[in-house]
């Protein structure tokens, strides 16, 4: 094996494992967002009321 052809081969495998690595961590590959439904804006009576003390925090962060 020449040196060309060892550093062709090396080359290809850090590639290989660049785009494994970025496939893992999100860097590319399926662009999947969060569903979220919506409805328009209606008038309603209040179901339930609650008293807290601190403070309230999402279930789920959506970042517009």
């Amino acid at each position: 094996m020449n040196k060309k052809t060892k550093w062709l081969l090396i080359g290809l495998g850090a590639l290989i494992v660049l785009l494994i690595v970025f496939s893992k961590t999100g860097v590319f590959g399926k662009a999947e967002g969060l569903k979220v439904t919506t409805e328009k804006v209606q008038k309603r009576t209040i179901i339930e009321v609650v008293n807290a003390s601190g403070k309230v925090y999402p279930e789920i962060e959506v970042k517009v």
